[in-house]
């Protein structure tokens, strides 16, 4: 199969989720995911395939037919998927036909609103209606840690970073991503993040990170709920408590070492308009 290099180009994901692969084809390893609406840049082509970076520079192989060629988007408001997964309609009422099921996290641009449902617009042009949105208010840890437990039961799958299955990383990276605070893509990028500052492991409070060291490498990440316990995706989202006497409950991990970062500078360093945006969810 043949390879171009190139400058980079613009690509829109217009499927509701597009898987993103370590080489190009259908059966490499399956290394990370794309969600409606998100841009990615065109590094190379082979057939049918791009290598993109996405907005957290992760790379990777996508087939074209998730895509549409498009510029950068002009800023618009849009409504934020809260829900697992939600229904686009093709008109405001359940008993018409279903032109899409977005996953959690999803923002679309909004064109209209009416007895509830907005009218949001999808990649090519189409509009259709969603359900409304409950928001959680403004951000808070508390508002954080219950995204991250409203997931509970999403199964794991290596690569995966939407609500049909995560790995432990992109569960961390999503559930900070909805609200406004960004992190890198891999749990040991996660752990170099300066922004994260080390504490100890019993000054944890709700959604400091704790990170699993076997060796010299960073294995697994989960969320801190303050009570002695962590919010991971393990076989599942899950809460599991971190200590039994001195040791870790999870057979798994028994033999990791844990450390635990702050999130307190990330939160600082948060943007005041990304914050603002949540004032009218409600």
């Amino acid at each position: 199969m043949e390879s171009n290099r190139q400058t980079t180009a613009d690509l829109l994901i217009r499927t509701p989720v597009a898987s993103v692969y370590r080489s190009p084809s259908f059966t490499a390893e399956l290394t990370n995911q794309a969600i409606m609406w998100e841009q990615v840049e065109i590094l190379e082509t082979s057939g049918n395939w791009y290598r993109v970076r996405q907005v957290d520079n992760y790379t990777g192989w996508i087939h074209k037919f998730y895509t549409q060629t498009g510029g950068k988007q002009e800023k618009r408001s849009g409504v934020v998927v809260s829900e697992r997964h939600a229904k686009i309609y093709k008109r405001p009422e359940r008993t018409v036909p279903i032109l899409a099921e977005v996953v959690f996290g999803t923002k679309l641009p909004e064109t209209g609103k009416e007895n509830g449902w907005h009218q949001v617009e999808l990649p090519g042009g189409d509009s259709g209606w969603l359900e409304h949105q409950k928001m959680p208010g403004h951000f808070s840890r508390g508002n954080l840690l219950g995204t991250a437990e409203k997931l509970m039961g999403v199964p794991y799958l290596w690569g995966g970073r939407t609500a049909y299955g995560f790995d432990c990383s992109g569960f961390v990276q999503t559930v900070f991503k909805f609200w406004g605070l960004d992190i890198p893509r891999d749990s040991g990028e996660q752990f170099a993040l300066t922004s994260l500052e080390s504490i100890e492991l019993h000054s944890c409070v709700p959604c400091d990170l704790i990170f699993f060291r076997r060796g010299g490498t960073i294995v697994h990440v989960g969320i801190a709920t303050g009570t002695g316990s962590i919010v991971h995706c393990q076989g599942m989202v899950r809460i599991d408590p971190l200590f039994s006497g001195d040791n870790l409950v999870s057979a798994s991990l028994q033999d990791t070492e844990p450390e635990a970062r702050s999130i307190e500078r990330l939160i600082r360093d948060m943007s005041p308009e990304r914050d603002a945006e949540f004032e009218g969810w409600n």
